[in-house]
């Protein structure tokens, strides 16, 4: 969740054993799933022709959630007087810290998709974006009140792996370094794998995923059987159903094989009409692409009941906390981790986290009588670290370009030949950042180097203010310096 503001503390770290954490979906030929376009398809305006290509995807890229209206308000703790109730008062199956926001509630994932390419596998990234473009589907369509983004999608050589997904989850499903080290670098709430399988011996699970809420152990969905030759059946609800453990939801009922961490939060079978909800796994049923509800209506039968089948409200009441993972770990929220915390007990919690920062419009006089000035901007400065004399940037981002890139390096030039930052604590909560870029073939300047500093005079919970300048200096011999007056600035968390 990437819009948060609330500083609380988390104290909850609670290890899970794998028992309980591995949950599997096999894979049946029953599915009521409407058909979809193909994945390449041609463009064009008809329907579902959003679906084919990534430039259409706006809703599904964590950039343009952070840049538009907040959809969400900010979280709060809500069961300080009783860490085995949820948010709406139902009791929770552990003790678990719950967090609740007004809205729709952001969860990002990152993504490795697998880099084999078959026949049936191919455009890989659109299979990514195909399968969150499911979930949301489901979400919406049962009245869950949050969105899946998609802040990172890379590809993975996954050839050391079978068919298994479970395998997969195996090595990758106990904070194995370098899937936690993708997530924390891509602000991702869990990660997603997307095995190709095709022509491979697959067993009866083509899914597997952690059983949330997790408070420390980062969440892991692997998928398999998705590509063109199993889309005719229930990989179209694979997606959606390991999410829902993700998220705490169980099978059903009389199937404890995996406890829901609420007792409500199972799927829901209907005899009458042979039907499944996402969760149910019941031999023989067809999968229909709602969560549980004793409202929600399916050929005109109630899919669920209020005291052991309503997914639709578990996943509401726990989809603020899972889509703080992020934060609870290595943000704003996180201050009894090593992150926020040092060891001599000096709280940087006000000073870590994410900060959208606008700069206004600002003239330069260069000594060889030029002036010239910057057009309006936002930077998004990523702060982190352990201590007072640990701290530094993750990152510094700017707008979208043009060219579809991302970040100052865009802004400033094609070719940065190196990137250089400092972080210097003031005292109290204030900082200094000073950030030195030198590029070759820049658009707008000659190659040289530019020297920023950003004074962060007043960092509270959810605003700063502080001052900006500018320094350009050539460096092809010409002596040419260009100073930037000192300007406000101010900021927000994110």
């Amino acid at each position: 969740m990437k819009n948060s503001t609330n500083n609380a503390k988390s104290k909850l770290r609670t290890l899970v054993a794998k028992a309980s954490i591995l949950l599997a979906f096999p894979l049946g030929a029953n599915s009521t799933w409407s058909a979809e376009v193909p994945i390449d398809a041609p463009r064009g305006n008809y329907q579902g022709a959003e679906n084919i290509h990534w430039y259409q995807q706006g809703s599904l890229k964590v950039q343009d959630h952070l840049e538009g209206v907040s959809l969400s308000g900010s979280e709060y703790v809500c069961n300080q007087d009783n860490a085995y109730e949820s948010c709406s008062g139902q009791p929770l199956n552990k003790e678990q810290k719950m967090y609740h926001s007004q809205g729709r509630v952001p969860f990002v994932v990152a993504i490795w998709v697998d880099n084999r390419e078959t026949p049936g596998f191919n455009f890989a990234f659109r299979r990514a974006i195909r399968e969150v473009r499911r979930i949301n589907e489901v979400l919406s369509r049962s009245g869950v009140n949050t969105q899946v983004y998609i802040s990172t999608i890379e590809s993975k050589d996954l050839g050391q792996f079978s068919g298994d997904s479970e395998e997969i989850w195996d090595y990758y499903g106990h904070n194995e370094s370098s899937v936690v080290a993708y997530a924390r670098e891509s602000e991702a709430d869990a990660v997603m794998i997307i095995r190709n399988t095709e022509d491979m011996k697959t067993p009866d699970s083509c899914g597997a995923s952690s059983q949330g809420l997790s408070s420390d152990t980062l969440p892991i969905i692997v998928l398999g059987c998705v590509d063109e030759s199993n889309q005719g059946d229930d990989a179209s609800a694979l997606a959606a159903h390991e999410f829902g453990h993700v998220l705490g939801l169980g099978h059903e009922y009389n199937d404890r094989t995996v406890t829901a961490l609420l007792n409500h939060g199972y799927g829901h079978h209907n005899p009458a009409a042979n039907t499944n909800t996402v969760m149910a796994l019941k031999k023989g049923g067809k999968t229909i692409p709602i969560f549980s509800s004793p409202d929600a209506l399916w050929h005109g039968a109630y899919q669920g009941s209020s005291e052991t089948a309503n997914a639709t409200s578990a996943l509401n009441d726990a989809a603020t906390t899972a889509a703080l993972f992020y934060e609870r770990n290595w943000g704003h929220l996180a201050k009894d981790n090593a992150e926020s915390t040092p060891e001599n007990g000096e709280d940087i919690s006000a000073l870590v986290g994410k900060w959208k920062v606008d700069i206004p419009q600002i003239w330069s006089d260069c000594n060889n009588g030029d002036r010239f000035g910057t057009s309006p901007e936002y930077l998004v400065i990523g702060i982190e670290g352990s201590s007072t004399q640990d701290l530094r940037m993750k990152h510094l981002q700017g707008p979208l370009q043009p060219d579809g890139s991302v970040g100052r390096n865009a802004m400033l030039g094609r070719s940065v030949a190196s990137h250089e930052n400092q972080v210097i604590y003031t005292g109290g909560d204030s900082l200094e950042i000073i950030e030195t870029m030198v590029f070759a073939d820049a658009e707008q300047y000659l190659p040289g180097r530019i020297s920023e500093t950003f004074q962060l005079t007043s960092i509270g919970p959810n605003s700063l203010q502080g001052y900006y300048s500018r320094v350009y200096e050539d460096m092809e011999g010409s002596g040419t310096t260009c100073q930037f007056p000192k300007i406000e600035i101010s900021g927000e968390r994110k």
